[in-house]
């Protein structure tokens, strides 16, 4: 019977020094990569046309196009919406017209709207994508369109 209660007396101390421990073991800490801040993309996309024309030569379809290969370089975050579909969105960023395309900035205010499928909206909205490419253009200069 001592045998034992001096057994569990050294598993008991070895749990509180592990216990103990533990709070002040290495310095050297890393957060979890759920912990961890997640980087903002620099611009953000929303694109609003009725997917099924992405692959039409008209001017929707070069716009789609257009979006969803900006949407490959880093910093820049495309969100696809379907007007038809998805109402709720349709409302919130006050879409009227399709295709309409909103580049937002890193806090989500507004840079430029293009809406429609003309030729100088497609034009203007080739120049912003390009601009956000380069570092201390700003997309709303290449022709914000309401």
């Amino acid at each position: 019977m001592t045998r034992s209660v001096v057994i569990m007396a050294i598993v008991i101390v070895a749990i509180g020094l592990v216990l103990w421990l533990k709070p002040h073991g290495s310095a050297v800490t890393r957060a979890p990569l759920d912990d961890l801040p997640a980087r903002e993309p620099a611009h953000r996309v929303l694109l609003f046309a009725d997917p099924r024309e992405a692959d039409s030569p008209c001017g929707c379809g070069e716009m789609i196009r257009m979006v969803r290969a900006a949407g490959e370089r880093q910093g820049i975050v495309v969100e696809e919406f379907d007007p038809a579909r998805e109402e709720e969105q349709v409302e919130r960023h006050q879409v009227r017209v399709s295709p309409t395309v909103i580049i937002s900035g890193p806090e989500g205010e507004e840079q430029a709207r293009f809406e429609g499928e003309s030729a100088d909206a497609v034009a203007r909205l080739k120049r912003a994508l390009e601009a956000l490419g380069s570092p201390g253009i700003d997309p709303s200069s290449s022709g914000d369109v309401s």
